[in-house]
């Protein structure tokens, strides 16, 4: 997606109309924000249902056709806008509902579920509202779709038709293309119409990802942290390990005479951290889960945690303290007997 300034506004249509033809775009079309954010709220002044002093706000968005499309969103009910017409300005109220093919109006409006559950709205088609003291009807309600932040619900969000070109261009690139030959000839293109500004884009996907830089650099610090006390868990095992091998060499030198096996001993000798290692589990996946649950409610999109998740976590506890106490356990089942008892 592009900022629009003014030469790329004035050149909209060619642009579009050579992206298209070139096959570097798949679809193309503008709006007054970016697909990323919402530029500005309004008040709906009137709808169906409204209470006696109740305010609305939401979310205002001027587009061109082809918008949802470009942006991936889906159509829930109703029809999307059609295409630019010589009807401006027209009363929809008392009109017949009008069809795929009619042209657009700027008493046409289309929201998206979050705006007609904000008004109560149960059977939003044809229901006609007032924003800014014009009249408009409701042709389609599209699925919600997260554009601002992704730890709060979908905006409230009305759509309208503008026939304009402002804000910003969005385009879809075709997959037929790599992404670096395609930034190649939509530089010329750009750079052939706008010639006083360099060419200037975002990836949608990465801007929307920079939203997630705060938990990214979390995740980071508690992986590194995790890590470190893995670390040090593993030598405070270590060297309990040694220890326990060290005091029970006699044991170990006994065994091995009365026919004990390696195998056998070396079960002997880590079935006590096993135990311990199962029971911190009992006691920190309940608390675990409790905080986890916790902290995601505050989430309106999220996961669910089952217990497969602290299965997993356990099962990793065991192979890293059996990786880690082997070392010790099967290097005193394989000592020879008679050093064993002699060292004794």
């Amino acid at each position: 997606m592009t900022n629009m300034n003014s030469d790329l506004a004035h050149n909209y249509t060619v642009i579009k109309n050579e992206l298209l033809e070139k096959g570097i775009a798949e679809s193309v079309t503008w709006a007054s924000s970016a697909a990323t954010s919402t530029g500005w709220h309004r008040d709906v002044d009137e709808f169906p249902g409204k209470r006696p002093g109740e305010t609305v706000d939401m979310g205002r968005i001027n587009i061109s056709e082809g918008y949802f499309e470009t942006l991936g969103m889906t159509m829930k009910e109703g029809r999307e806008f059609s295409g630019s017409g010589d009807t401006l300005n027209r009363d929809v109220v008392g009109a017949a509902s009008p069809r795929s093919s009619s042209p657009v109006t700027s008493g046409e409006v289309i929201f998206n579920e979050a705006a007609v559950r904000l008004l109560r709205l149960k059977d939003p088609l044809h229901q006609v509202i007032t924003n800014w003291k014009t009249k408009m009807q409701i042709i389609g309600v599209v699925k919600d779709a997260l554009t601002i932040s992704p730890y709060q619900p979908a905006d409230p969000t009305m759509f309208l038709y503008d026939p304009t070109p402002q804000g910003t261009m969005m385009y879809r690139l075709s997959p037929r293309l790599a992404p670096h030959a395609a930034i190649g000839q939509l530089t010329a293109i750009f750079s052939r119409y706008n010639p006083a500004f360099p060419y200037d884009y975002q990836f949608a996907d990465a801007s929307y990802a920079s939203k997630f830089d705060a938990e990214v650099l979390v995740g980071k610090l508690a992986a590194l942290v995790a890590g470190l006390a893995v670390f040090i868990s593993c030598l405070g095992l270590f060297g309990l390990a040694a220890y326990m091998a060290e005091q029970r060499t006699r044991e170990i030198g006994i065994r091995k005479v009365l026919g004990a096996s390696v195998s056998g001993l070396w079960f002997q000798l880590s079935k006590e951290f096993i135990i311990l290692v199962l029971i911190s589990c009992v006691i920190a996946s309940p608390v675990a889960l409790y905080f986890l649950r916790g902290w995601l409610q505050k989430y309106p999109y999220r996961i669910e945690i089952g217990a497969g998740v602290f299965l997993a976590a356990g099962v990793i506890a065991m192979v890293i303290t059996l990786i880690t106490i082997s070392f010790q356990s099967i290097g005193a089942a394989v000592m020879n007997p008679i050093k064993s008892l002699r060292s004794e």
